[in-house]
Formats: structure tokens, C-alpha cells, sequence
């Protein structure tokens, strides 16, 4: 899900959407596994392993489909930090929130 939200915001430049992505991308191999887990009452150890190494493996290659062999890699503008009124007033609290 890290990948797909990765390079939903790379492509598209927007964070929220890379979030909405990588969301519904966790939801969706979630969903696999229970189908896997709960509908074929398949192992979830096995099946846990098996959706993880499998989706490793494909971020892995659609990284390398998508953005290549590149000498300097992609990067994306994290969140800004955004003072949250009433508690960014708070003396020992305020800095870390």
C-alpha cells in the first residue's frame, strides 16, 4: 500500500490522494487475505506470509516498471506542519504538537 500511495502522489501530486490510495490499497490485501482466511478456511499464517511476500514482490517490480533504474530516486513534498490553535499555546506540549 506504501508503494501505491507512493507513486499516486508522485504521478498526481497530491498527498491526500497518495493517502487515499495507500488506504484503499491496505483495505484491498486485506480484504484478499480474509477471503483467503475466512471464505476458503485457509491457514492465516500461510496466508499471511504468502499476500505479504507477494505484494513485497510486486512493489518491487512496479517500482521498477513505473520509475526505472534511476541514479537519483524519486521524491516526493511530505505534510507541512500546521499550528493547531488552542494547543500550540500549551508551554511544554505545544512545540510537539
Amino acid at each position: 500500500s506504501a508503494m501505491a500511495g507512493f507513486t499516486a502522489t508522485s504521478l498526481s501530486g497530491s498527498l491526500w490522494l497518495g493517502v487515499l490510495v495507500a488506504v484503499a490499497t491496505g483495505a484491498l490485501m486485506g480484504a484478499v487475505h480474509a477471503l483467503f482466511t475466512v471464505a476458503l478456511g485457509l491457514s492465516q499464517h500461510v496466508c499471511g506470509i504468502g499476500v505479504t511476500l507477494f505484494c513485497s514482490g510486486l512493489a518491487y517490480f512496479l517500482y521498477r516498471l513505473i520509475f526505472g533504474q534511476q541514479s537519483v530516486p524519486p521524491s516526493i513534498k511530505g505534510f507541512q506542519p500546521e499550528p493547531i490553535p488552542l494547543l500550540s499555546d500549551i508551554p511544554i506540549l505545544g512545540p510537539a504538537v
